[in-house]
């Protein structure tokens, strides 16, 4: 028979993508010199009852990298045993069928770098031991929906070409193709935002993955019958640029367009990488994404730009010299993720009104673990200190939510209810201002009720009217003018506002379990109105000049 050139194309492609990554000779022959005789790191807890970083995944890592390193010099000088070591080491694994208790692990997690493994050593293994890898490989099946429905089929693509199966390829690339569609469901919506775990905003992490996997996919059936069609691939830039590359100032991302994912120390997005692959394989939208890759470097300013995007009750606004966004959630979107594996531990109060304002980019992310939960910047939230996670994910209770556009300039407004507290916020983005208004704040809890404007990384001096402010826990500010940062705070109308600055501690395992525990610390600003307890019909308004 002769052999599928298709196949051959996809396959040269995989495997010189998984050797794009330099390999690290030091580090694979640690790895060999710790490596047991009979296979296993001694280091790994294999049946770790830990469901959000499974141990056992490392194994696979360990050995990547020595495949990696296992032609250089070095490896082949100072270990000539390292491959017939690293075959019992996959022997080792096929015999005790290791398995974690979260699903993500077995389905997609480790048959994805098993398969990268099979792929780097090639014809170094034998059609029994191949054969036996199929155990891994079966225990993921394409299916679920969004990312997860990628992630399973990328598996049965990489399946397919390690064993040579144009039917399992043709049944995968379908599978790939099928997902890049605009619906009701989760994944690509209409207006460019990313849904998972249903109507969550999730264009950063799921959505972020989904733009990295799939265009890389297409880069590898590029030219060939499992092509994606032109469509599909104007489809991936429009995700990429009317959607997730506006949910960011230059490599920071919106906290509100994460999930769960926020609460991830090493959160990011290569974009980058996405667009010039996109590039490659070429779109009608070419020019915008070379231009967007100039933005990213700095080369070009970013252009003014305001969009709203109804399926996910979230507005963005982009100026040359500052970025901003109001989130919500109403009866038809869900406030924020479940608390799944730890992460997200304290996102409760994520759709109440967030209001994110950046001008570096450093002004939240970094300090994460340092905030007042219940002091999102933008929301008016119940200081009750409830952090249960029943109580986390839930969908709006009001159908009052919508923006307008023309493209530039924008407002939004909505209603909020939840468990009794109820609030009008409306937002209204201008060329050099924020207008934040708040009306019929009203509860019945005994619990104070907040407004908060700001809670950030404070940047140099803080003042008060004209005059400075030294470190102080709590404290009215009378003039109701706050300047720092290159920012300014107008109040027309309001509660008292309250100032907080000073240095502030906290852990990334405080809101992700899977985290450090490491202390951090950092200098913080808080600023909020207190409406006091039981409110009835308080009111807020005040503008937000984010350059001045």
């Amino acid at each position: 028979m002769a052999p599928d050139m298709d196949l051959q194309r996809i396959r040269t492609r995989l495997i010189d993508n998984i050797r794009s990554h330099k390999p690290d000779s030091a580090k694979a022959l640690c790895f060999l010199a710790s490596l047991d005789p009979d296979g296993f790191w001694p280091d790994i807890d294999y049946v770790s009852p830990d469901p959000i970083h499974y141990p056992g995944r490392d194994h696979w890592t360990r050995l990547h990298a020595i495949a990696l390193a296992l032609e250089t010099p070095s490896l082949s000088e100072s270990a000539p045993d390292a491959l017939p070591r690293m075959l019992r080491s996959i022997d080792y694994w096929l015999k005790h069928r290791f398995t974690s208790p979260n699903w993500w692990f077995n389905e997609i997690s480790i048959p994805l770098a098993v398969l990268d493994l099979a792929l780097l050593l090639d014809h170094h293994l034998e059609a029994d031991r191949l054969k036996r890898l199929a155990v891994v490989f079966d225990q993921s099946a394409i299916g679920k929906t969004g990312q997860n429905f990628n992630w399973l089929a990328t598996v049965a693509l990489k399946r397919g070409v390690l064993e040579c199966d144009p039917g399992r390829v043709e049944i995968a690339a379908a599978a790939l193709h099928s997902v890049i569609v605009m619906g009701e469901g989760e994944g690509i919506q209409t207006d460019g935002s990313f849904h998972q775990h249903g109507a969550c905003l999730y264009n950063v992490g799921y959505g972020s993955q989904f733009l990295e996997d799939t265009t890389l996919n297409a880069l590898l059936l590029h030219g060939t019958r499992f092509a994606y069609a032109p469509w599909h691939i104007t489809m991936l830039a429009n995700l990429l640029l009317d959607g997730s590359a506006l949910m960011m100032r230059g490599r920071a991302v919106d906290p509100g367009s994460a999930g769960r994912g926020i609460s991830r120390a090493n959160i990011a997005v290569n974009y980058d990488v996405v667009a010039r692959r996109l590039l490659t394989i070429g779109t009608d939208r070419d020019e915008d994404l070379r231009v967007f890759l100039l933005c990213q470097a700095g080369e070009e300013p970013v252009r003014p730009r305001n969009k709203m995007f109804p399926r996910s009750d979230f507005m963005v606004h982009h100026r040359p010299g500052f970025y901003a966004s109001a989130r919500g959630y109403s009866a038809l979107t869900i406030n924020t993720d479940w608390p799944c594996n730890g992460e997200g531990l304290r996102s409760h109060s994520m759709g109440e009104g967030a209001c994110f304002i950046m001008r570096s980019g450093a002004e939240y992310h970094p300090i994460l673990p340092l905030w007042d939960w219940q002091h999102v910047p933008g929301t008016t939230v119940r200081q009750d200190n409830d952090y249960h996670p029943d109580r986390l994910r839930r969908q709006g209770e009001s159908w009052f939510l919508g923006g307008a556009s023309d493209g530039l300039h924008g407002a939004m407004g909505f209603r909020l209810i939840r468990a009794g507290l109820m609030a009008h916020k409306s937002w209204f983005f201008l060329d050099d201002r924020i207008i934040c208004l708040g009306a019929g704040i009203s509860d019945s809890a005994p619990e104070p009720v907040h407004t908060t404007l700001e809670q950030c990384r404070r940047n140099g001096v803080v003042l008060i009217g004209n005059e400075p402010r030294e470190d102080v826990e709590s404290d009215v500010v009378p003039c109701g003018r706050v300047w720092h940062n290159g920012m300014a705070w107008y109040v027309h109308e309001g509660s008292p506002l309250l100032i907080r600055h000073g240095m502030r501690r906290g852990r990334w395992s405080d809101i992700n379990r899977g985290q450090s525990a490491d202390e951090i610390a950092a200098p913080m600003l808080s600023l909020w109105f207190d409406h006091g307890s039981c409110p009835q019909d308080e009111r807020y308004a005040y503008t937000v000049f984010p350059e001045c």
